[in-house]
């Protein structure tokens, strides 16, 4: 019964070192798009065995919010391949998801940097 919300939790406990903290990436994505956020996580809390189908609607809603909020468009962009390589291997480990817990890690490090660079240029 493996689900997001589980996925972050345990990776933020699990991979220390790493340096990217899960609790941050979140409060950050829940400053940006919280509404949008907080229904995913109730979609998939409520379906834990279909939220890959059943929660479809709320999933994009965050992507569509996501996508107008500058440092997570420039981490978009700056960290495409990372993200790919992630979504991918979730897909064909919906039951292991932990199997990913690398290619999270290069992401997320990919993400901190580039948040960082995108924080620290002057508005256009």
């Amino acid at each position: 019964e493996a689900h997001p919300k589980s996925w972050g939790s345990g990776f933020g406990t699990s991979r220390r070192g790493v340096g990217v903290d899960m609790n941050e990436v979140f409060e950050f994505v829940a400053q940006a798009c919280g509404r949008e956020l907080d229904a995913y996580s109730k979609c998939v809390e409520a379906h834990p065995k279909s939220w890959d189908s059943d929660c479809i609607r709320e999933k994009t809603a965050l992507s569509v919010c996501s996508e107008t909020h500058p440092t997570i468009k420039h981490i978009k962009h700056s960290c495409s391949s990372q993200s790919s390589d992630y979504n991918k291997c979730l897909m064909s480990n919906l039951e292991n998801p932990g199997t990913c817990a690398s290619l999270l890690e290069e992401f997320l490090q990919c993400a901190s940097t580039a948040a960082a660079n995108a924080n620290s240029q002057p508005d256009q």
